[in-house]
């Protein structure tokens, strides 16, 4: 039996009054109906997607993922929506792997006014030039609401989907009836910023040290179990607390990396963002904050490196979760100058999980230790190897793609007969059909067999990709960054615990090695294969 799915999603040109809920329900009485018209019997609900959080693109939008990977089975034939606009908005790279998708599956899209086949190409490009029409509206729709939400915060509103820390969000009513958002201080934790301001200013307090004091006077961050520096600090600048409004302070920014576009938010300087008077009242005066900012001006943090030193930068964490880090540590030199010690690799937040650091040598040591193991382990499987079992893949892949060409060349061949040679019409749908469905077929083979040859990771590529990350490690002349690039190659994740030692009377500093070896560093190392 062939199955249909009908797909469900409320678009920005829907009734904006009307729930995520009521769209949908709405939607769907209008595709059961059709679907017993068209089909003679109601889609059953475990063929039904409801997409209730949306997104601009496919890989933000879960439901559709759902659907994309059932249309590659042979039993699904159509996807039953009330638009093609509702599968996708999104930019020519989504509208391409749609097409593609529906085309290559040989699986239907129906709505109410028309049905697409996307093996025929008019109905392919009537698909295509729909998705091309709902991507302009889209563009239309968010130029429209940003000039909408920055005049809402001219007029001091707060328009974030989060208030921040110290505040909650309620509703407002303007004098000439217009309703928007505003902040209310929320008493705890408003106590809690003026504590944070007192100590940094008044107190001389540290970041660190301000965390800490929270910590112990039952003061809560809204999203974690701990304070760290980084929020305290971001707290310490933000003039929402002196009753402003401040937008586009971290704006989505898209850029290309490595061939991918990935959207980034860095933070922007003051004077490159909107600041307002907002409706709401300051919890801290203007004075206090001036000087928390002329503090913070004063002693920036400035980087003494640009390249990565870490050699586990990205892969190395505490078992709390946290990213482990390298600290380099200094002695007094005969001269009177610093010079460098040895560094120690520790998690930031040591003093809650109490985890002991560890000396950098010596982490990169088990490590080495632990790989080489594995080198060792792996090289047994050798023997069980296939050799010839990448030949055969790269020699079908190449059979698979001269084929592709071959019926591409013959379908143009085809329509050229047809156009230019008067072919009989009925003789040339038999062969135009014959030669498409062979060529779905081998496209189909050809991305099964890529596929499974990318999931393959044979012995002799593991053995050498592992032993290129050692001999890296032991090399000091390789810089740390391309040395971290290539255990990236190999290494997802390192977990890293290690119990501090108790003092006594054997060993003043708990750091030396003598004291550390009773408690050995235990590291779980996760492999990308």
């Amino acid at each position: 039996m062939m199955n249909y799915i009908i797909y469900l999603r409320k678009s920005q040109k829907d009734n904006p009054d009307e729930s995520i809920e009521d769209v949908l329900r709405k939607h769907e009485i209008q595709l059961q109906e059709y679907a017993l018209d068209t089909l003679g019997y109601n889609i059953p609900e475990e063929f039904i997607y409801r997409e209730v959080v949306s997104g601009e693109t496919i890989e933000a939008r879960t439901e559709i993922k759902k659907v994309l990977s059932l249309i590659e089975k042979p039993n699904i034939k159509g996807v039953i929506v009330i638009e093609p606009q509702r599968l996708g908005r999104g930019d020519l790279q989504d509208c391409g792997f749609l097409v593609n998708a529906f085309r290559y599956s040989n699986t239907l899209i129906l709505t109410p006014v028309k049905s697409y086949d996307l093996t025929d190409k008019f109905d392919r490009k009537f698909f295509e030039m729909e998705l091309q029409r709902g991507n302009d509206y889209l563009e239309y729709y968010k130029e429209i609401q940003a000039r909408g939400r920055l005049a809402s915060v001219k007029r001091g509103n707060f328009i974030g989907s989060i208030p921040p820390y110290g505040y909650r969000k309620v509703t407002v009513t303007d004098t000439d009836g217009r309703k928007g958002y505003t902040l209310e201080p929320v008493p705890d934790e408003a106590e809690a910023v003026r504590l944070m301001y007192d100590m940094y200013v008044n107190q001389n307090t540290g970041l660190q040290s301000i965390a800490y004091s929270l910590d112990s006077l039952g003061y809560s961050p809204r999203n974690t179990n701990l304070w760290s520096p980084a929020t305290i600090k971001d707290i310490l600048s933000n003039p929402v607390y002196i009753g402003k409004i401040r937008w586009n302070w971290r704006k989505n920014v898209k850029i290309m990396k490595d061939g991918e576009l990935i959207c980034t938010r860095p933070k922007n300087a003051l004077e490159d963002c909107i600041v307002v008077d907002g409706k709401h009242p300051a919890i801290i005066d203007i004075e206090l904050y001036n000087l928390a900012i002329s503090k913070q001006n004063n002693n920036p943090r400035v980087k003494s490196y640009v390249s990565v030193r870490n050699h586990f930068a990205g892969i190395l964490y505490c078992e709390c979760g946290r990213a482990m880090v390298l600290k380099p540590y200094y002695k007094k030199g005969t001269s009177g100058t610093k010079e460098r010690a040895s560094s120690r690799i520790l998690c930031p937040n040591q003093h809650h999980c109490n985890n002991g650091s560890a000396l950098y040598s010596l982490l990169q040591h088990e490590i080495v230790n632990i790989l080489t193991g594995y080198l060792a382990d792996i090289k047994i499987t050798l023997t069980d190897e296939n050799p010839n079992e990448d030949i055969i893949n790269d020699t079908k892949i190449k059979q698979l793609q001269s084929r592709i060409e071959h019926l591409e060349a013959k379908e143009l061949s085809l329509w050229d007969k047809y156009s230019e040679e008067c072919m009989p019409q009925s003789v040339f749908q038999k062969l135009i059909t014959k030669n498409e469905a062979a060529l779905t077929a081998a496209r189909k083979e050809l991305n099964n067999t890529l596929a499974q040859s990318t999931k393959s990771f044979p012995v002799r590529e593991r053995i050498d990709t592992i032993q290129t990350a050692l001999d890296s490690l032991q090399d000091e002349t390789i810089p740390a960054e391309y040395k971290n690039t290539l255990l990236k190659t190999c290494i997802k994740r390192i977990t890293y615990s290690r119990k501090k030692c108790a003092r006594n009377s054997n060993h003043t500093n708990t750091h030396t090695l003598k004291g550390w070896l009773e408690n050995p560093i235990e590291l779980d190392i996760e492999l990308n294969f």
